[in-house]
């Protein structure tokens, strides 16, 4: 089950528990809060990316990713997605445990090839596997993916995502 959970009470003080440092991050500010008000938590990011244009003839195939993998995404400026970092930072700050498993990110193109979706879905969800159990599923994904027989890509991850967690675990995108 996918939903939204309620914003903080700003003057109770608990957006000001949940953002401390230089950044904002909105969209862990409405998750976390409904979640817990302190202790470890254990998290899992990931996501797969790219804007499809369903007009283009040029097909985005896995050599048109660019993939990072876990122990990737502490090196240089090349690690690209920004929320991934900001997560990171948050969890580090709070001393909660982030696993990270993949982020794949293809500049906007054509249709998704079938095979380097499915490939890069089985390897974020094989991660989510391997890191279970998690108290929160953190997915930066696009909203307009669209992979060769997979009109709906974030739709297909999400489905599956949540057939590894459950309905009680909190599974937050951005998109």
């Amino acid at each position: 089950m996918i939903g939204r959970l309620p914003r903080p009470d700003k003057q109770s003080g608990t957006r000001a528990r949940f953002l401390t440092g230089t950044y904002a991050c909105p969209f862990l500010e409405r998750c976390l809060p409904a979640l817990t008000l302190g202790g470890s938590m254990r998290i899992y990011t990931g996501g797969i990316a790219t804007e499809t244009n369903t007009f283009s003839p040029l097909p985005t195939g896995l050599a048109d990713y660019d993939v990072w993998r876990a122990g990737d995404e502490t090196g240089g400026e090349e690690f690209h997605c920004t929320a991934t970092r900001v997560f990171m930072e948050m969890a580090a700050d709070r001393g909660w445990e982030l696993v990270f498993s993949l982020q794949a990110f293809a500049q906007p193109a054509g249709l998704t090839v079938r095979s380097a979706y499915e490939q890069l879905r089985v390897e974020l969800l094989d991660g989510l596997e391997r890191a279970a159990p998690c108290d929160i599923i953190l997915l930066p994904l696009h909203g307009a993916m669209v992979a060769e027989g997979y009109d709906d890509c974030e739709t297909d991850i999400l489905q599956r995502v949540r057939a590894v967690v459950g309905a009680d675990t909190v599974v937050a995108v951005l998109l």
